[in-house]
């Protein structure tokens, strides 16, 4: 049942929430409709000052069967399962990487200068205008640069007449101007160091009055280009294309700058594709240089053994021979160069110089597996290269790499030693037959069979040295028609419109923005307000009935009422006195009110007098009496002298009740017992017996008796009189009683310390719409207008930075 009650409070909290939030912004409509305008105002500004941005849009696609330029590609393309073996990335995410690298954009920056930009006009770059674009009439060059450069604000001012111009500069750490400077003449700047400026006007007098310039250092330039402007991204998952965009102040610059770093990155391609074909060359040429030596050796050896024996005929001589085992001496002549060629390549891999280097593809692409190996090798070896260009070599993925490129290099040594076995063997088969049939032309002269072995050794080498011409060969040709792995689809093109800023896009988030905003405010400073600022707050907090709700006090006057006053706060006081019949019983003895609060300053003199004054003009017998031993100030307020009051009377038994109860000049109805001296122990003086005396014989007397207690969240005072009231007014102050303050309260409601508990709500501050958050009851209706004299203009701004 509890849980039941609490939610419909809960419900009623949010609703009465929503009314104070709804009253409060009709109440202020003039600030919605400023902070629209406002919105709107900036979106407009923003709209004419702003730099334009425009995207430029370029589209690539991946070529595969240009990405791979090697002999061995066709060949290890049909082998499918290749890649999985050794878990090789996709191409498509490997030149998103590449494109993404900081050394291709800043060979950008540092071709184009765009470190460097130029504006025209009196700190146009601050105005949002955009840079000049190959029109510029001067050329800053930068000479010698400090290691760290500052990103610096020059304005150029030149002298037509001297033909010499003063440099105005501005940056984190320094600041000043330099004069009498010269064209294509060298300067310092601090933060930045030695630059130069040339003239590419056709005569100075072409110069504009004032001419602005930033500069920055190319690494600053490349980062911020990287971060802000440009964007590269996969469009789909299953094509092998990258769309970029560039988001740039100035559509033909932003052209230019991404068909540069296209131009850039599709010969850095090319230049790797180059790079491979070059070490193959070059391993060509070494191994030709071997064989050419072998040749001149094998050929002297005829020579000298022709003219040794006197030989003129060789071909007559060896005919015989060269019959009966031409074919078996030109597959030894194969066998041979097979061994030749992989005894190279086996020691190329085994020297571990070669480790960073690409393969030479010059291998037989017979064995498709070793030509396979070749091409992943040589992916890794590339790919790895690229991937430094951003990482460093302990990052995990250059060494997963490493270890990549590790393992297949020692497959290839095994298929090597594999390969150089089964041919070892087959030349051996050779060797064999090739004997037995030398046995069958024993009758030839030994001067013939030796002069035949040296003519298969020249074949030998001559066939090795053909062969290895003709790779150097075709490695040319292809070397000459190596092509970029990509294709422009769509070349960079910048959108008509700009980017930023879209008006259309402006104005219905300032005019959303500007609606939103009062209405978050409000939020806002609800929330981090810990103050009592409207009824809903302290309902919010206590259970306890709010009985009254008193406005500030704008007059210097202590009593505001009386019986002719027609002022809201009058009116208020009245208000309050007809709603205490609501909770006090109609018998006389019954009509016994105390006043107190959570802390001092909080209005409980001021209320208690004015209350008292209320029922006295309205023909009540009233008596005031002044409870706040420790700090009294109810007597002073009505110009009485508490000399002589409650504590004379407690500790005295010579005081009479005549000498205490004294009359007042407000109203011949009201009446005050002053506190008399401050005693030094004011709780013990109120539990003395006599204070229960007291209160007998004033309960019969009086028609209503206003008690004036001390602060019930600093002393325990106003408890002690509790026995003796019939209902207790909780003073809470608007905008000064703190939230928290209200819990102390809630304890001694939900646990019964003080019966009969109400509050009243003090110090609203009056407004046009009404008082506090719409607090607004109209008094004007019949009452005519407010008796207290309205406050100088002067006034009215204090007391509005008071509530704040």
């Amino acid at each position: 049942m509890k849980k039941n009650i609490d939610n419909e409070s809960e419900k009623e909290d949010k609703a009465l929430d929503f009314k104070t939030l709804t009253r409060i912004l009709f109440s202020k409509w003039w600030i919605i409709v400023v902070s629209v305008i406002v919105s709107v105002g900036i979106a407009v500004l923003i709209d004419v000052v702003a730099m334009p941005m425009y995207n430029v849009n370029a589209t690539l696609l991946l070529d595969e069967d240009q990405s791979q330029n090697s002999t061995a590609t066709s060949i290890s393309a049909s082998l499918s399962t290749l890649s999985s073996i050794f878990n090789v990335q996709s191409n498509v995410d490997n030149e998103l990487l590449v494109m993404q690298s900081p050394d291709l954009l800043h060979d950008v920056v540092h071709n184009m200068k765009l470190n460097i930009h130029y504006y025209t006009g009196d700190i146009a770059f601050l105005l949002g205008s955009q840079p000049l674009y190959k029109i510029a009439p001067f050329e800053v060059k930068q000479v010698t640069l400090q290691d760290t450069v500052l990103g610096t604000l020059f304005k150029l001012h030149v002298d037509t007449i001297k033909n010499t111009f003063k440099l105005s500069y501005l940056n984190k750490h320094h600041w000043g101007s330099l004069e009498g400077l010269h064209f294509d003449k060298p300067f310092g700047v601090p933060g930045v160091g030695q630059l130069q400026i040339s003239n590419k006007a056709i005569k100075p007098g072409l110069f504009a009055d004032d001419y602005d310039f930033t500069f920055k250092s190319e690494d600053e330039e490349t980062y911020n280009i990287i971060s802000n402007y440009l964007s590269i991204s996969i469009p789909d998952k299953s094509a092998t294309a990258l769309q970029l965009t560039l988001t740039y102040p100035g559509s033909q610059q932003g052209e230019d700058i991404l068909t540069k770093m296209l131009s850039f990155y599709i010969q850095q391609d090319v230049d790797y594709k180059n790079m491979v074909a070059d070490s193959t060359i070059s391993f060509i040429n070494s191994r030709l240089q071997a064989i050419s030596q072998n040749l001149n050796n094998v050929e002297g050896k005829i020579q000298t053994f022709q003219q040794k024996n006197k030989i003129a005929n060789v071909e007559e001589q060896t005919k015989d021979l060269a019959d009966i085992n031409s074919s078996t001496v030109q597959q030894l002549i194969g066998i041979e160069t097979q061994l030749s060629v992989l005894n190279s390549i086996y020691s190329y891999l085994k020297d571990d110089a070669n480790n960073k280097r690409v393969m030479p593809t010059i291998l037989n692409p017979s064995d498709p597996i070793f030509a396979g190996l070749i091409t992943s090798y040589n992916d890794l070896v590339l790919q790895k290269d690229r991937d430094l260009l951003t990482s460093t070599p302990s990052n995990p993925y250059i060494k997963n790499l490493d270890a990549r490129i590790s393992a297949i290099r020692k497959n290839m040594l095994d298929n090597l030693e594999n390969t150089k076995k089964a041919i070892e063997i087959k030349r051996a088969d050779v060797k064999k037959t090739l004997s037995l049939e030398g046995n069958q032309i024993e009758a030839i002269p030994e001067q013939s069979r030796v002069l035949g072995n040296f003519q298969m050794d020249k074949g030998i080498q001559l066939s090795i040295y053909t062969y290895l011409l003709q790779k150097r060969e075709a490695t040319a040709v292809g070397k000459s028609q190596n092509l970029g792995a990509t294709r422009i689809v769509s070349l960079p093109k910048a959108d008509f419109l700009p980017y930023f800023p879209k008006l259309t896009i402006l104005l219905p988030v300032a005019i959303l923005f500007g609606l939103i905003f009062p209405v978050v405010r409000v939020y806002i400073l609800d929330a981090l307000n810990n103050k009592i600022l409207s009824k809903s707050d302290v309902q919010k907090i206590t259970s306890v009935p709010v009985v009254g709700e008193i406005s500030h006090n704008n007059s210097t006057a202590n009593l505001v009422v009386s019986g002719d006053t027609r002022s809201a706060i009058a009116e208020q006081f009245r208000s309050l006195r007809t709603n205490l019949q609501f909770f006090l019983n109609a018998e006389e003895n019954e009509r016994v009110i105390l006043l107190t609060s959570s802390t001092s300053g909080e209005g409980k003199s001021f209320t208690a007098v004015n209350l008292a004054m209320a029922l006295a003009i309205s023909g009540k017998k009233t008596l005031l009496v002044e409870m706040d031993l420790r700090k009294p100030n109810l007597a002073s307020k009505l110009g009485i002298s508490s000399d002589v009051g409650f504590t004379n009377y407690i500790i005295s038994s010579e005081i009479k009740l005549e000498d205490i109860i004294l009359p007042t000049t407000a109203s011949e109805n009201l009446f005050i017992v002053p506190s008399g001296p401050i005693p030094p122990n004011p709780a013990e003086t109120i539990l003395n017996k006599r204070t229960d005396q007291l209160f007998g014989i004033l309960k019969t007397k009086f028609d209503f008796i206003i008690i004036d207690a001390p602060p019930i969240g600093l002393v325990a005072d106003a408890q002690l009189l509790s026995k003796y009231v019939s209902l207790t007014l909780y003073l809470v102050r608007y905008n000064y009683t703190y939230k928290e303050q209200l819990y102390t309260l809630n304890d001694l409601y939900n646990k019964e310390k003080i019966s009969n508990l109400a509050i009243v709500i003090n110090d609203i501050v009056v407004s046009k719409g009404g008082y506090g958050y719409g607090y607004g009851y109209g008094y004007g209706y019949g009452y005519g207008y407010y008796d207290n004299e309205k406050p100088s203009f002067k006034k009215r701004i204090a007391n509005r930075f008071k509530r704040k």
